[in-house]
């Protein structure tokens, strides 16, 4: 079984990353793997995992694309977030947006698109964004998914059911996502952290 690093870096924002701020910029132009970081009820979870496999989709882009995502409506957002609002799925289909006709005459009402844009706004700035870069580049897919079906991130159904084909240990370092109930899930399945 294999055994990979992952030097973390954050937390960022998406501003700090898009505008090329303190030292994501070094980190955000190659390829890696990333992670959201979600305050809930005063708990830390990990909302999303991703990947980029370097340019022109390095990490730089892909948090670019990923925050015009959030602010146009087409990324999803938790039910509750702000305390109240239904979750907010970009789907008109109702077999998987239950909400579907909401979210259809959301988008044809100027006023109401605007509150959701507000929302959205809100939700994605206040997201805690880490980034690794992962070598071997041919690696980055199988460290993604990983990542995915170990940590569950609250936001991502795919890659999370199943056990990935290839399992690769991982040893985090400077992982300060790494909260005290993940990192003990994490460590039963044979992840490492260093500081």
């Amino acid at each position: 079984m294999n055994r990979l690093e992952l030097k973390w870096h954050g937390p960022f924002s998406f501003s700090e990353i898009i505008k090329k701020e303190k030292e994501s910029f070094d980190v955000s132009e190659g390829g890696g793997v990333y992670l959201w970081l979600y305050r809930v009820d005063n708990n830390d979870t990990i909302y999303y995992i991703g990947k980029s496999a370097g340019k022109p989709n390095n990490l730089y882009m892909r948090h670019f694309l990923h925050y015009m995502h959030f602010i146009g409506g087409l990324w999803n957002i938790p039910a509750g977030f702000p305390i109240g609002k239904s979750e907010w799925i970009p789907s008109p289909s109702p077999k998987i947006n239950k909400d579907s006709e909401v979210m259809v005459s959301t988008i044809f009402d100027k006023k109401k698109f605007k509150e959701h844009v507000d929302r959205a706004f809100t939700f994605a700035n206040q997201l805690s964004i880490y980034l690794s870069p992962v070598e071997p580049k041919n690696a980055i897919s199988g460290v993604e998914r990983n990542l995915l079906f170990d940590i569950k991130p609250m936001g991502t159904i795919q890659g999370t059911k199943t056990e990935p084909k290839n399992k690769i240990l991982i040893s985090h370092i400077n992982a300060g996502w790494a909260f005290e109930k993940i990192k003990e899930k994490l460590e039963k399945k044979g992840h490492i952290f260093k500081s």
